[in-house]
């Protein structure tokens, strides 16, 4: 979801198992960069309800070009001069 210059979309999380997830997940355009958010609906020691934000780089799963250990490795092409001067007897 593609959000409009400094505004965002926070979504409650359906898919919460521990109290170290976020309630409400989402993503907004700060300052013409998108970031993803989480929101913790917290109380604080004199019992007042209040939300904890965090903003984040978006998450992504680098392709397999992108991946910084990709090791490129060299590939000798076949000639047919390769089998011509073969020593095998037969």
């Amino acid at each position: 979801m593609e959000n409009k210059l400094n505004f965002g979309a926070l979504f409650k999380n359906e898919n919460k198992t521990k109290d170290i997830q976020p309630d409400y997940k989402g993503s907004a355009n700060v300052n013409g960069v998108e970031m993803d958010m989480g929101v913790w609906i917290r109380t604080s020691q004199a019992g007042k309800k209040y939300m904890s934000v965090k903003f984040s780089q978006p998450y992504f799963t680098p392709m397999p070009e992108e991946a910084p250990n990709r090791v490129e490795i060299p590939v000798k092409p076949v000639v047919e001069d390769d089998f011509i001067n073969d020593d095998i007897p037969w």
